[in-house]
């Protein structure tokens, strides 16, 4: 367990969390736009109940949705 320990300390730089990654700017700041939004959107947070939450739109995450809707759930 010690060696998984040591590994995964090697991986958190700086404390871990966001302090690790490094910031966006300079030539690369452009990146952080979304080229295809145009402008920004405002809406209000949806506040909505649900039974089910895919995270994910890959294979799996279509595969489950099938699934699902051949289950009789929407």
């Amino acid at each position: 367990m010690k060696k998984y320990l040591d590994e995964r300390d090697k991986r958190l730089r700086n404390g871990g969390g966001v302090e690790q990654d490094r910031l966006v700017e300079g030539p690369l700041a452009h990146h952080i736009e979304d080229p295809y939004l145009g402008s920004k959107i405002e809406r209000d947070p949806i506040d909505e109940e649900c039974e089910i939450v895919i995270a994910g739109g890959g294979c799996g995450g279509q595969l489950v949705a099938v699934q699902l809707i051949e289950a009789g759930l929407k």
